[in-house]
């Protein structure tokens, strides 16, 4: 058995044809992105962080074009109408993170397949020893959350805090009508508690949103075309 530690680097732009080492994955994913969802926040740091989940660009999903003509910001619009912040990955508010979603040589051994594993470039898998261990840079993954709040991206406010935080206190009401009887549950409850009092904290520091700036007024009109209108 090798027991030699591999580790793959995240490739932004990769041409050559040079020989490597190819990544084993069970399969070779699909190019994607992430997004927020309006009420994916948590209080870490003392800071609003958006909880980012991937959008999936994959023929017969989301709306995406079956015929293979593919339009990734048709996709985004299905997300935006929502209420979802796409992250769109030329985005040149992102500076430094600028194109974050990078790949990694990859092979499927059950099917021999090779081709590229998509990710981001906060992740760095590594094989040792015949399996693959996935690492994350939390520190520089948090900046880069930091930075979509910071530049607009991601919008935080008093309105959506509340939200969150209601959404928080729900859960905790529900999970305290629960018979304590394991341990796992008393954790929840404890993080949901922790968590409750963190967002609580950082309220203060939040905007109000902005009002809208044309009121929309809707005048009832009698329906002319009816038969009874004579």
């Amino acid at each position: 058995m090798d027991l030699t530690a591999k580790s793959f680097s995240p490739e932004r732009v990769r041409t050559s044809k040079e020989a490597r080492d190819y990544l084993p994955v069970e399969w070779l994913n699909n190019v994607h992105e992430l997004m927020n969802k309006p009420l994916d926040w948590e209080a870490k740091d003392g800071a609003w962080l958006p909880i980012l989940s991937p959008i999936f660009f994959l023929r017969g999903l989301n709306n995406y074009d079956d015929s293979g003509q593919t339009d990734p910001e048709a996709v985004r619009r299905i997300y935006r109408a929502k209420g979802c912040a796409c992250i769109v990955p030329d985005d040149d508010r992102l500076g430094e993170y600028k194109h974050y979603i990078a790949t990694v040589p990859a092979t499927n051994p059950a099917y021999g397949s090779v081709g590229k594993y998509y990710l981001t470039i906060f992740e760095s898998p590594e094989m040792v020893a015949g399996r693959v261990i996935w690492r994350r840079d939390d520190k520089a993954y948090d900046a880069f959350r930091a930075h979509l709040v910071s530049v607009g991206i991601c919008v935080m406010n008093s309105t959506i805090a509340e939200l969150v935080i209601a959404a928080k206190r729900e859960a905790l009401s529900t999970m305290e009508q629960v018979p304590m009887n394991t341990t796992s549950k008393q954790r929840t409850i404890t993080k949901l508690t922790a968590d409750i009092a963190d967002m609580e904290a950082l309220l203060g520091g939040l905007t109000k949103p902005k009002a809208a700036s044309v009121k929309r007024t809707f005048r009832v009109e009698r329906d002319t075309t009816s038969p009874h209108s004579d």
